[in-house]
């Protein structure tokens, strides 16, 4: 259960609210808000998982939105910290925030906590954020854990900071069923079953973020287009390492100290863009009644959804400007081909399990998948493989979105 607390920071005032109980949500209720001394925000809670230790987020906000992930790193307590700090169950846990240090002359009015506590095994609509604002000559990128929506259209969310949310394990068709317009012999459809949870950038990878991590990629253009999806990304294995995918989640995974950045392997790409949908487009609705032909060019159920060329016209469009999936994660389809970790494999007839096809490594070929601002409609279904794509190659219009697996 998530619990809400609003306060002047100056007073030692408090007031809670319970939101609506979720299935995978632990009970957290009796929440207190003080101030000790003026230097650290104490918030005291009591967490009801039947017997079980949860996993606990605190997100601060000012206006309704988070603070920056530099602001809220001196904390300390019963609170998750890293994805194996877990709370134990019980009465009297309290959480400590050096406000004053993290945040020093920032608090007000208009300031809120928001506490979440999760079962271990089930973390879904968890965030995780890493700052990468510090470039590639930082000591770490900051990283953490909370359970409130981004302000997507904000210079932290589009810049400076990694959004990943957590998607739960489950079991989903993949493929495309044979009358779907534009099927192809290479998506049979089948049942896939994905064992683990495992969080997934909630858009591709900006411009901004990319150079951050990374270094200026050769023919990408930043000023001024910061909040726009990051392109001419390739697999592995080029003199040019500020393009390269494995520079980049090689450098997340040490300076955050979370092990498990990756690419998304192709079934994770697939499971997380539907949503548990089975359409040809993750909002649920059918191809537009007036697409025609074996190779639609355009849907207007699509240009809800996705920048691409039926759409897109001469303006280039920040990520996260259409709409969102079921799980709240954008630009699945359109704006740029995301690559995959893996190689294209031959669809089973049968039920699969956590499927991989043949990791490329220096050599090869991997898929990418979701279209691009150059792609007709039938390029961008949910389904559609591209799986020409060498791995010491690239595109203008080849780009990146994260996973963490753990």
């Amino acid at each position: 259960m998530k619990t809400t607390l609003s306060s002047l920071f100056s007073l030692c005032a408090a007031s809670a609210a319970l939101a609506a109980n979720v299935d995978h949500l632990a009970q957290v209720s009796d929440v207190s808000f003080t101030q000790d001394g003026g230097q650290d925000v104490i918030v005291t809670y009591n967490l009801d998982n039947n017997g079980e230790p949860a996993f606990v987020t605190l997100d601060v906000l000012t206006n309704g939105v988070p603070l920056p992930v530099g602001a809220v790193q001196s904390v300390s307590g019963d609170v998750s910290t890293s994805l194996t700090d877990f709370v134990d169950d019980g009465p009297g846990k309290r959480i400590v925030w050096k406000a004053r240090t993290d945040w020093k002359g920032n608090l007000g009015e208009n300031a809120s906590v928001v506490v979440s506590a999760h079962y271990t095994n089930h973390l879904e609509g968890v965030y995780l954020r890493v700052d990468v604002s510090g470039g590639m000559e930082a000591d770490a990128w900051p990283t953490h854990f909370g359970s409130v929506d981004p302000d997507v259209s904000s210079t932290a969310f589009l810049w400076d900071e990694l959004w990943l949310k957590c998607v739960p394990a489950g079991t989903f068709l993949m493929g495309s069923p044979e009358d779907e317009l534009n099927h192809n012999a290479n998506e049979t459809r089948h049942q896939v079953t994905i064992t683990k949870p495992f969080f997934i950038g909630v858009t591709p990878v900006t411009r901004k973020q990319w150079t951050n991590m990374a270094g200026k990629i050769n023919k990408l253009d930043v000023d001024g287009y910061e909040g726009c999806a990051a392109g001419w990304i390739r697999y592995t294995f080029d003199s040019d390492s500020a393009s390269r995918t494995d520079t980049v989640t090689n450098r997340l995974n040490r300076l955050t100290g979370l092990v498990g950045f990756n690419l998304p392997t192709e079934a994770q790409w697939e499971y997380a863009c539907r949503a548990d949908t089975t359409s040809a487009f993750n909002d649920g609705s059918p191809w537009d009644p007036g697409a025609t032909g074996d190779k639609p060019t355009t849907s207007a159920n699509l240009a809800e959804l996705a920048w691409y060329k039926g759409n897109v016209g001469e303006e280039a469009h920040n990520v996260a400007t259409r709409k969102p999936n079921a799980w709240g994660l954008y630009d699945f389809h359109g704006s740029v081909w995301e690559l995959c970790r893996d190689s294209a494999r031959v669809y089973a007839a049968g039920a699969v399990t956590d499927p991989v096809g043949v990791i490329p490594g220096n050599s090869g070929t991997c898929v990418k998948r979701g279209g691009s601002t150059g792609s007709d409609a039938y390029g961008c279904r949910s389904a559609y493989r591209n799986t020409t794509q060498n791995v010491t190659e690239t595109a203008a219009g080849n780009g990146a979105r994260l996973v963490l697996e753990f």
